[in-house]
């Protein structure tokens, strides 16, 4: 699922619901790039027909949100980095139409030798849970 968060913007303090459509197309947005891969979010959106203001681009999801929430920027960040800052009253979270059908896949790879080693099935059972 990827989520949508904002701050700081009139039409929410209101407690309206906001068109996520028309913020989208209108706002300036903050993207967190991977070496200039495509992103699910950059899917999404061209598959909406948003064509986004880019104002700030940053290397991965990571600084999204410590970057949104201190302005009127917003981003399309997974929602596992987002709830935790929704949930601290920093963010909000509305859903893009359509974001159900484009999962974030994450996923992890290590040498063979290196299966039973107490770090890395750490690291599986935090991405699986």
């Amino acid at each position: 699922m990827t989520d949508l968060p904002f701050h700081g913007l009139p039409a929410l303090a209101r407690g309206a619901e906001p068109d996520v459509m028309e913020l989208l197309r209108t706002l300036p947005h903050a993207v967190g790039r991977f070496r200039g891969n495509v992103t699910v979010g950059d899917r999404l959106l061209e598959d909406l027909g948003i064509e986004r203001t880019v104002a700030v681009t940053v290397g991965g999801f990571v600084p999204l949100p410590f970057l949104v929430q201190s302005t009127d920027l917003i981003a399309v960040i997974p929602g596992r980095l987002a709830r935790p800052f929704a949930a601290g009253g920093s963010l909000r979270i509305l859903e893009i139409p359509g974001s159900d059908r484009m999962p974030l896949v994450e996923n992890t790879y290590w040498h063979p030798t290196r299966t039973e080693d107490p770090a890395v099935q750490a690291l599986i059972k935090d991405i699986v849970a």
